[in-house]
């Protein structure tokens, strides 16, 4: 593994210091390897288990955080091979704390690595440092955007209790609301890919996308920055249910949420509550779009993730056009449902998302019983009017 990815970075134009290029016969091994870290502004890592069984890698590594530690900068890049972060955080706690790339593949660990060395680094020449124990190629990894909606860790996917309360004494029905979540980001997440301090609020606010669907302009106007990257929230008062909510973290997860339920009328005390399906697809669409495009826009190359989920949706149904006729009231019985997600690279994702969103929509009127989809998308990813022409 060590091997071709020093390879890949000399071929990407880097001059980089590997033990197998550098050493040779009865030289000695501290002394050349303090030489090499010496002259190294960063330090690619990869952490494998064999890593953590031989003595002179960590040696190097600690050489690392030193330089660290006297610089005030971050000079690790770390390279996970074959192991997770459970697996770290056994071994080294300051180690899992990072964000890492994973090895495989190896042109997508090193798109990351350049992207990174070229954010990071000031002016004069640059130099990577190798640290490697030769392991297995690891199998494939789950997006990392999509392991977090699946164990619900970082993103929201609904109302905290407090919110949920607020909405109750806000005159809500009793069930709560049921949430929409749009979730992008890179598959492996990156610390400070949109770091605010860098990437200005403005920038981040006037980035546009040209095919919306969604008949009012997208969320992020409305952002504000803190320490965690760029955030917005309709209501802004802390004490109400928002009603929308948006989040763009530093590490390049991004989630927009709003609420799904509108009361279908006053034909009794506490009426139905109905899920807008045609604003509900124009808001998947449009928000993927303008996640997608923030990534472009602060030059992220790599694989993006996007997947969807629409929670608490038990005891409401689907609102369509009154011309379009379905038999049954469209009534969902489940909880939670998850779309299918998306993966690919971030410069050919804008094409996919408009099919995407099809069979996004076409999961939700499946459990309502539709088994015909969603009608107003077609397979290719087109807007249909209700005669079925194309928008």
């Amino acid at each position: 593994m060590a091997r071709p990815l020093a390879e890949a970075l000399r071929s990407a134009g880097y001059e980089v210091w590997f033990d197998a290029y550098e050493l040779v016969l009865g030289e000695s091994l501290r002394q050349r390897i303090d030489e090499g870290l010496a002259a190294s502004r960063f330090g690619v890592v990869v952490l494998s288990r064999q890593f953590f069984e031989k003595g002179w890698p960590q040696s190097e590594l600690n050489g690392l955080f030193a330089k660290e530690m006297v610089g005030g900068e971050r000079l690790i890049l770390p390279v996970w091979h074959d192991v997770d972060e459970e697996y770290l955080a056994s071994k080294s706690p300051l180690l899992a704390d990072r964000i890492g790339v994973p090895s495989d593949p190896l042109g997508q660990a090193v798109e990351q690595i350049v992207r990174a060395i070229e954010h990071r680094k000031g002016q004069g020449a640059t130099a990577a440092a190798i640290i490697a124990a030769q392991t297995p190629s690891p199998g494939p990894l789950l997006p990392e955007p999509v392991e977090l909606v699946e164990d619900g860790t970082r993103v929201r996917l609904g109302l905290t209790d407090a919110e949920r309360k607020a909405y109750k004494e806000e005159g809500g029905h009793h069930h709560g609301p049921g949430w929409l979540s749009v979730v992008v980001g890179p598959v492996q997440l990156q610390r400070d890919l949109i770091d605010p301090i860098e990437v200005p609020l403005e920038q981040v606010r006037s980035i546009q996308i040209e095919d919306h669907w969604y008949r009012d302009s997208t969320f992020q106007h409305y952002l504000r920055a803190d320490h965690e990257g760029f955030w917005a929230r309709f209501p802004v008062e802390q004490e109400a249910a928002p009603t929308d909510w948006m989040r763009v973290w530093q590490d390049g997860l991004m989630e927009y949420g709003t609420e799904l339920g509108r009361k279908a009328g006053p034909f009794n005390s506490e009426p139905e509550l109905v899920i807008p399906t045609t604003s509900v697809a124009e808001l998947i669409h449009d928000y993927a779009l303008l996640f997608i495009e923030i990534l472009r826009k602060v030059g992220y190359k790599g694989e993006a993730a996007a997947i969807v989920t629409f929670n608490n949706i038990d005891q409401l149904r689907l609102g369509v056009s009154q011309q379009r006729y379905y038999p049954g009231n469209l009534g969902l019985n489940i909880k939670r449902l998850e779309g299918r997600p998306l993966r690919g690279p971030v410069e050919e994702l804008p094409d996919q998302i408009g099919s995407w969103t099809k069979k996004t929509m076409d999961r939700l009127f499946l459990a309502a019983g539709v088994s015909s989809g969603y009608p107003e998308i077609d397979r290719e990813g087109h807007r249909l009017d209700e005669r079925g022409n194309r928008l």
